[in-house]
């Protein structure tokens, strides 16, 4: 039987790995920014869990840890633990196993024992994550909250009499993108739920008290996340995200540039529609339909939404697009030096049906084979050239990897803007249909 409260043991070796892991490949390599807020939310020195809601597969784990200074303890799914040898390693890295019915309703009973890891860590003034919702999915949509998280809650509460603050510390993530390379990611850590102050509730009634907690928390996870509670029109609402944030940003005042902001401008587009889905059904579904009509002649011409808004000067793309020829060279060498570890991520994604595990997969094995390839090339051209040839190579190949990716991610915009600036007159009637989407949006929109 593995001794899972081993997680809580010191090992340097851990902190080691965790700077090269979150610090450096996850905040400097695979996202090009990670934003957080709230961080004065989260109390000091006191038994803290946090609660996020789950979007993006392991990247959640990653996002949660990269803005942390401490050394958290997660509960994660079960299934991952059931080999003995990736047990250890979870272990090491401070994982827990949770049991869900799909694991077979027998290994429910396991459960007690994460629930007593996780109260020990409580009690100890560490830092417990779990994903109250026990499940993840790409859509920007809450699933229902479980009890896990609120049991463990107060059972650690209970063992300290009821005499110790315990917070819950409700967390929104947010993502631009959450398949690929070089994007952006937002870590809101939301005001902390003190559960002491469900303390006379709990012990006239222990159900309704984790009801409550449960609400309470839902609610909290709701305001700090992008959730679209329509299914019918989920899809148009969410594309909506993009045709009127640079309308909404001017209404409310907002930058779009900055991240946080632009997570402020997605709520109030999914507000406006759903008010509107609400007030007008039959109205909307038409203006929905327009949506539809709208997203598949971008998609029918190759376009992106932005280049219909986005500031344009002629010098800018000419000069872009000289320097991208200049540089081609350059690209066509990194193209060939990562053809092998970027290409061989892709091909293990496509081994998966969900598309949720795309951006874990593709950022757990471009650091492996990145620095597999870094280690084998350096040692080569070590022995071969010179030494520090090889371990010139060795340091460079991080920094080349996201100069690679950024200048693939230039040229696709370059021949993007080209392509639309030539045949602008051809999408003169797609312009106008925007903009009436546009006018007919701003009727819905409410300040």
């Amino acid at each position: 039987m593995l001794n899972y409260k081993k997680v809580l043991h010191n090992n340097p070796f851990y902190r080691l790995g965790r700077i090269f892991l979150t610090d450096f490949w996850f905040n400097q390599i695979f996202f090009r920014k990670v934003v957080v807020k709230g961080r004065e939310n989260i109390p000091r020195n006191k038994p803290v869990l946090i609660a996020p809601v789950h979007r993006n597969a392991m990247i959640d784990d990653m996002a949660v840890l990269t803005t942390r200074n401490d050394n958290p303890v997660f509960l994660a799914r079960a299934d991952i633990f059931k080999k003995k040898l990736l047990a250890k390693m979870f272990i090491f890295f401070r994982m827990v196993p949770v049991f869900r019915i799909r694991d077979g309703k027998e290994s429910l009973a396991n459960n007690e024992m994460t629930f007593d890891v996780g109260a020990h860590v409580l009690e100890t003034d560490n830092v417990l994550i779990i994903f109250p919702e026990a499940a993840h999915t790409d859509r920007n949509q809450m699933l229902p909250v479980k009890k896990g998280a609120i049991r463990i809650a107060f059972l650690a509460a209970e063992r300290m009499n009821f005499e110790r603050d315990i917070y819950l510390i409700p967390t929104g993530l947010y993502y631009d993108n959450i398949y690929h390379y070089r994007h952006k990611a937002l870590v809101i850590y939301g005001k902390p739920i003190n559960i002491l102050d469900y303390k006379d509730l709990y012990l006239e009634n222990k159900q309704k008290a984790m009801l409550k907690v449960r609400q309470d928390l839902t609610r909290a996870l709701t305001d700090l996340s992008i959730n679209i509670s329509s299914n019918e029109y989920y899809d148009q609402i969410n594309e909506s995200r993009e045709i009127f944030d640079s309308y909404v940003a001017k209404q409310m005042g907002r930058d779009l540039r900055y991240f946080d902001q632009k997570f402020e401008v997605d709520k109030k587009i999914v507000q406006v529609l759903e008010n509107a889905l609400k007030k007008d059904p039959e109205r909307f579904d038409r203006f929905a339909k327009r949506i539809d009509e709208y997203v598949g002649r971008l998609k029918q011409n190759k376009l992106k939404d932005y280049l219909f808004e986005r500031p344009f000067s002629w010098p800018g793309l000419i000069a872009s697009s000289i320097l991208a020829v200049v540089f081609l060279p350059l690209y066509l060498l990194l193209w060939l030096n990562f053809a092998i570890p970027v290409c061989m991520p892709e091909i293990l994604v496509k081994k998966f049906n969900e598309t949720i595990f795309y951006a874990s997969v593709r950022y757990g094995a471009s650091l492996v084979f990145t620095l597999l390839w870094a280690i084998i090339w350096g040692i080569v051209l070590g022995v071969i050239v010179k030494w520090w040839v090889g371990v010139l190579f060795f340091l460079s190949q991080p920094l080349l990897l996201v100069v690679w990716l950024e200048y693939t991610k230039l040229i696709k915009k370059i021949r993007g803007n080209l392509r639309f600036r030539f045949n602008k007159k051809k999408y003169t009637g797609l312009q106008v249909f925007r903009e009436e989407l546009i006018s007919e949006f701003a009727q819905f929109y409410v300040k």
